[in-house]
């Protein structure tokens, strides 16, 4: 998996179909797309610039070697770097399964981390809540849908279940601590059960408005 990323886009309802179709087009290969609610103010580091939006999000593993042309095309086709269109980012996917991250993509890395946490459906804008008083300026909620094992949905080999709602965050690295701390304590994720927050390095990102 070392020469693949996965590149994930947060744009309006309706757009989804368009980012698969670029991604297709320059040799990626199959998409997910979620269903969720953005919350966020007017400042740096936001995934959505319109508090509760309907929004679609795009999750599609692109080989390395097309990242930078399709967050091009982010912006030439969708234009993604105009205010409250939405963002794109992208993260290695070989540090998700714990893999030895090759030099060249450590002097990738940006100056922003997704923070991703799951936890019982309901208790996403507390998580949003708690992060925006460390200073994450909003995030996106994805809600688990439908019933039956058949239904669920897995995000990296982690069942969302239909009670359940992924919340991820761009923030700036120096947040980072502040924030994940203050989740775990606040929220008791260190109890069974209580729900999970982890990390993902981001090696490009587009339309961040600051």
């Amino acid at each position: 998996m070392k020469n693949y990323s996965l590149f994930v886009a947060v744009v309006a309802k309706g757009r989804a179909s368009k980012v698969v179709e670029l991604a297709k087009g320059n040799g990626a290969g199959g998409a997910t797309i979620f269903y969720g609610t953005g919350t966020a103010k007017n400042h740096l580091l936001h995934l959505l610039e319109m508090d509760e939006m309907k929004k679609e999000i795009v999750f599609v593993l692109i080989p390395n070697s097309i990242d930078r042309i399709i967050h091009r095309q982010m912006v030439e086709e969708l234009e993604i770097n105009r205010e409250n269109a939405g963002i794109c980012f992208t993260v290695p996917v070989h540090t998700i399964f714990g893999l030895e991250m090759e030099k060249e993509m450590e002097q990738m890395i940006t100056k922003y981390t997704a923070i991703m946490t799951i936890v019982d459906r309901g208790i996403g804008d507390k998580v949003i809540e708690i992060a925006e008083q460390q200073g994450s300026k909003g995030g996106t909620i994805l809600h688990g849908r439908g019933s039956g094992i058949e239904k669920k949905r897995s995000f990296f080999n982690i069942t969302i279940e239909p009670e359940k709602e992924m919340v991820f965050m761009l923030v700036g690295k120096d947040q980072v601590e502040k924030i994940t701390k203050a989740l775990v304590d606040k929220l008791e994720i260190s109890k069974p059960g209580k729900g999970i927050v982890f990390t993902l390095p981001v090696t490009n990102a587009t339309g961040l408005v600051e």
